[in-house]
């Protein structure tokens, strides 16, 4: 996340909260409502599963900080508007 919203990563990063409903079955690993809060960086939320195989397929948002933003960054072809969603 700290590459994402420009800021310099830090041994000292302060995770608030974080929160996820886990379920491990022979289909694979879900994790639903998954919630990070780090105050410096922002606030990540999402649901995703694991499968067998290891394949990840996660849908992300991640919601910049105040401050944390840079309005002429370009990610993905776009310019970053604070909020970000995708898919992995």
């Amino acid at each position: 996340m700290a590459a994402l919203a420009g800021v310099r990563p830090s041994s000292d990063t302060l995770i608030q909260t974080f929160n996820a409903a886990m379920r491990v079955a022979p289909e694979g690993i879900r994790a639903d409502n998954i919630f990070l809060d780090v105050p410096s960086i922002g606030q990540l939320t999402g649901n995703g599963v694991i499968s067998p195989n290891n394949a990840l397929n996660f849908k992300m948002a991640l919601k910049l900080a105040s401050g944390a933003t840079q309005p002429h960054r370009r990610i993905g072809g776009s310019y970053w508007t604070g909020e970000w969603h995708s898919p992995f």
